[in-house]
């Protein structure tokens, strides 16, 4: 069975056609596409679940030891809202979990580090739900994670991918270097930046986390689905931060399509990243 997961960035994505929604609050989450309270998951849960469709948590934070105790608190309530997922990237969440009986809910979703079956093995094994793939790494050896993990895996398969991250304010001190109020430049989606050595603009965002580049091109998968979809890889996840529904709704036909026959879509506008790239030296 396939599973189309897709950013949540407000109360109308529910209704695209997909099979499952991400949210989170900033607090416990990094790159959201939009920050939702206790009060507004609930009700948002409670949309999801009319549609029958699930409802998976961000909280892919790494988190301070001052933090634990409001971590603890925070994924217990969210695991007694009845979520069908949590996405994780520090280890805390996968030792509290345990410790509260609800580490089949967790998803691993470590960014650039799960590179190879060997890995995606050893998470399968601790009972989680599923591993996120890098997003570094080729078609080939997506393939064999898949093939040796059969159901286990999620594909990040679209949209603006982190190149860099820190907790530093970059985009804040930038503009206090040349005395402007940086206020309306937080949080803000409509920013770019380009690095001297190449002509490609690239988006750069701040919130309270943080500062992040993403790549300068939307990653596009659709031409793929079914090569991928034979060795045993059924999740798929979207990433709709720079999108409205409009454009959402446009991918994801796409992408239906593209799970059920042979496509050739144009990927001019578009990146598909590693997968035909060399990314390591033999």
């Amino acid at each position: 069975m396939v599973e189309f997961i897709g950013t949540l960035n407000d109360a109308s994505f529910v209704d695209l056609n997909l099979d499952a929604f991400i949210f989170g609050n900033k607090n416990y989450a990094v790159r959201l596409t939009a920050s939702f309270d206790y009060g507004q998951m609930k009700d948002l849960l409670g949309l999801i679940k009319k549609q029958n469709k699930k409802a998976y948590v961000s909280v892919n934070k790494l988190f301070t030891q001052d933090e634990i105790k409001g971590l603890e608190e925070y994924l217990i309530s969210i695991k007694d809202l009845g979520v069908d997922g949590i996405l994780f990237s520090d280890m805390a969440v996968y030792q509290i979990a345990k410790r509260n009986g609800f580490d089949s809910l967790l998803i691993y979703d470590p960014d650039t580090l799960m590179v190879n079956s060997f890995d995606v093995k050893f998470f399968n094994e601790l009972g989680i739900q599923s591993v996120v793939l890098s997003k570094d790494i080729s078609l080939d050896d997506i393939v064999a994670c898949g093939n040796r993990n059969p159901g286990f895996i999620t594909i990040y398969s679209y949209g603006h991918f982190p190149l860099f991250y820190s907790k530093r304010k970059l985009v804040e001190n930038y503009f206090y270097a040349y005395e402007k109020d940086p206020t309306k430049y937080i949080e803000n989606r409509n920013l770019l930046t380009q690095e001297i050595t190449r002509n490609e603009m690239y988006p750069i965002y701040q919130d309270g986390n943080g500062t992040i580049i993403f790549s300068g091109k939307k990653l596009f998968y659709a031409n793929y689905l079914q090569i991928m979809h034979k060795e045993g890889i059924n999740k798929y996840l979207f990433n709709f931060m720079f999108d409205d529904y409009n454009e959402a709704k446009k991918i994801i036909s796409m992408y239906r399509q593209g799970i059920k026959e042979s496509c050739e879509f144009d990927e001019s506008n578009y990146t598909t990243g590693y997968l035909f790239r060399k990314t390591g030296v033999k």
